[in-house]
């Protein structure tokens, strides 16, 4: 079983203990972490979206290496692994499932959001 999944096989959305060890288990941080978290991430998948729909390689690269590095700080597995996946694609040039890789970025962030909403 790897860090990014469960005992059932199913990827690890958020994971809490991560989050609060990042946070020096401190609740307030943690919050602060998730609030900022929480409003910059709608900017992302924006930026996400028009680099999709332009087929900008540099674009999507640039967009996964912020979203997978934050979204793995903070413990969200699943978007954090799709981002890396991205922004590998983006440094190897390869273009091929781009798309269809940042829709499933872009619903990964819409099922965390409200796991970290209920953290706030």
């Amino acid at each position: 079983m790897s860090a990014t999944m469960t005992a059932a096989g199913a990827e690890v959305i958020l994971d809490v203990a991560r989050l609060r060890e990042r946070t020096c288990n401190d609740d307030s941080i943690m919050r602060e972490v998730v609030r900022i978290f929480l409003s910059e991430c709608p900017r992302w998948m924006e930026a996400l979206r028009v680099g999709a729909m332009a087929g900008d390689l540099k674009v999507l690269r640039l967009t996964a290496h912020l979203i997978g590095g934050t979204a793995g700080t903070c413990g969200a597995l699943k978007l954090a692994g799709l981002a890396r996946r991205l922004e590998e694609k983006g440094k190897r040039g390869d273009g091929e499932g781009t798309a269809e890789l940042a829709d499933e970025i872009l619903a990964a962030a819409e099922e965390l959001e409200p796991r970290m909403r209920e953290l706030l």
